[in-house]
């Protein structure tokens, strides 16, 4: 991919808050992992995992999204379990992105926490860029006990985002550039 070509697909990156499938295949699937684990990484911690959940796995994933609405639910509607248990369904995969700490006076939590973001980045910029989608998120999913127990997430870990991977929609939205005068200055006395 020449370098202009790469600019762009950084540029017309999107998330998709419905996917489909198919996933990408488990071969591109193991190159987006493996390059993705090419993010910063200060002193190369590797302070991170990642969980891949698909086909029926994902009930059970949406068997614990449930169990964790109904338990912080003051209304008994039982609608709130089904809902919760459709969310594990929004795509074909998703990726568990937790970010485990280690014991580092030169890399503090922040920063740990930081480079296992960068991967679950990488995960999704290689995945548009190889005609897929996918969508980061977080919510009272990523720091519900239950969900964390059901996971295995240890109390050194924390969960950092749900990336939901599969097909991109038929119909995308077209994105305006983000005017760069609004994040970036060039510093001066």
């Amino acid at each position: 991919m020449m370098s202009k070509e790469f600019i762009k697909v950084m540029g017309n990156r999107q998330s998709f808050s419905r996917l489909f499938d198919p996933p990408p295949d488990t071969k591109l699937m193991k190159d987006i992992l493996v390059a993705s684990l090419r993010s910063p990484d200060h002193m190369g911690l590797r302070p991170y995992r990642f969980i891949l959940i698909s086909g029926e796995q994902r009930n059970k994933l949406g068997e614990l999204f449930a169990e964790h609405k109904l338990d912080i639910s003051v209304d008994e509607n039982p609608e709130i379990s089904h809902v919760a248990k459709q969310k594990a369904f929004r795509a074909p995969l998703i990726i568990v992105g937790i970010v485990s700490f280690q014991e580092n006076q030169r890399v503090p939590r922040w920063e740990q926490k930081i480079a296992a973001a960068g991967v679950i980045h990488n995960i999704g910029l290689g995945v548009y860029a190889s005609g897929f989608g996918s969508i980061w998120r977080t919510g009272d999913f990523a720091s519900s006990d239950i969900v964390r127990k059901g996971l295995k997430v240890n109390s050194n870990e924390e969960i950092i985002g749900f990336l939901y991977v599969g097909s991109r929609p038929e119909k995308q939205r077209k994105l305006k550039p983000a005017a760069i005068d609004d994040f970036f200055s060039y510093w001066s006395d």
